[in-house]
């Protein structure tokens, strides 16, 4: 900012547009205060406010102006609109994020048989990737056909699947699971290890092959017969743990959760975190004594991908995947303190993180 000003100190001209009650990239560098107090700064300035709304009901701009007067850190304005009135916002309080997806299934199907409209008519927003976990199911479960706008479905993102692909390799002693997580984390096993594996394997899996040749010259220098002893370790405890205490060892010992830790991707952490709870939430459903074998095959029927191509889906998206688009009927779920607003964020920028929020 001091090398604008410098550059436009002789003729005065500079403008500056945007809206502070729009400012939601602050962790990537937006900072609200050059716009709050540019004028304060800048002596004359002339400020113009554009607050006529084309796109939206005065119902949706109600709820907006109201919820948005009360941060401190704005230039207050109320948007108007002069369009046509519109349905109401309703606000649905609930036990939980499950009822909260069985209500938003009732009332997608209620509203598109009374209107007559499409799927595509319905959005669902949320403020971080893995609430779309739960959301997911319950469609899945009544037959509604959905996309993920911007991502991919809960189960088919990378951290889920290498956690899949360790049950699987523990459970089944998979050979494409095997390939997917011997090296990562990191073990030093890459692609050259992996061609000297496959020229020995004959009858039996890739891990057992490696476990009969771990003395072999071209294994030197890897982690390979630490991979081994987990892996055993791990076989042993599976018939003796709840699915969830595998979960959680698994990511514990084979150095996975320390590796997303690291990555520093909070959405990866939050999507891995979620994956144990549908562990636990497994065990809760299904009773303590679900099996290994039978966790994944449940698990395997709610990521297999419906195949259909038809745009007729609902759509599901964060909520800075949404910025810009425009649905009909529009949910947004997880309004619970700590998670929209988020807690990190609020820690992190106080008083102008909970505004952004």
């Amino acid at each position: 900012m001091e090398l604008i000003d410098l550059l436009s100190a002789k003729h005065k001209n500079l403008m500056i547009v945007g809206d502070p009650d729009q400012n939601i990239y602050e962790w990537r560098g937006s900072d609200v205060k050059l716009l709050v107090d540019f004028d304060k700064l800048h002596i004359p300035t002339k400020t113009i406010f554009l607050n006529q709304n084309y796109r939206s009901t005065p119902q949706i701009l109600r709820c907006a102006n109201t919820l948005i007067e009360n941060n401190v850190f704005r230039l207050k304005k109320d948007l108007f609109t002069k369009s046509e009135s519109g349905t109401e916002v309703y606000h649905y309080h609930l036990k939980n994020e499950f009822a909260e997806a069985e209500k938003i299934v009732d009332l997608i199907l209620e509203i598109k048989r009374k209107e007559k409209i499409s799927f595509s008519d319905f959005s669902v927003l949320y403020r971080s990737g893995f609430l779309s976990r739960v959301i997911e199911k319950k469609f899945t479960e009544s037959g509604i056909p959905y996309e993920i706008f911007g991502s991919v479905k809960f189960f088919h993102r990378m951290e889920v699947q290498d956690v899949i692909a360790y049950l699987r390799l523990v459970a089944f002693d998979d050979d494409v699971s095997f390939k997917r997580i011997v090296n990562k984390p990191r073990r030093r096993f890459g692609r050259i290890k992996m061609q000297a594996l496959q020229k020995l394997q004959t009858d039996s899996s890739l891990f057992s092959t490696l476990k009969d040749n771990i003395d072999h010259p071209a294994f030197k220098n890897s982690g390979a017969k630490e991979f081994i002893e987990m892996i055993d370790a791990l076989k042993k405890d599976a018939n003796r743990l709840n699915v969830s205490e595998i979960v959680e060892k698994i990511c514990e010992c084979s150095g996975y959760e320390k590796y997303i830790r690291e990555l520093g991707d909070m959405e990866r952490f939050e999507n891995l975190t979620e994956f144990k709870r549908i562990a636990t939430e497994y065990e809760k459903n299904l009773g303590e004594q679900i099996t290994l074998k039978e966790f994944i095959n449940q698990i395997s029927l709610q990521s297999e991908d419906d195949g259909e191509e038809s745009a007729e889906k609902v759509k599901l998206m964060t909520i800075h995947a949404a910025k810009g688009l425009e649905f009909p009927n529009v949910f947004v779920i997880g309004f619970s303190e700590g998670i929209f607003p988020s807690s990190k964020t609020i820690e992190e920028r106080k008083q102008l993180g909970l505004e952004e929020e």
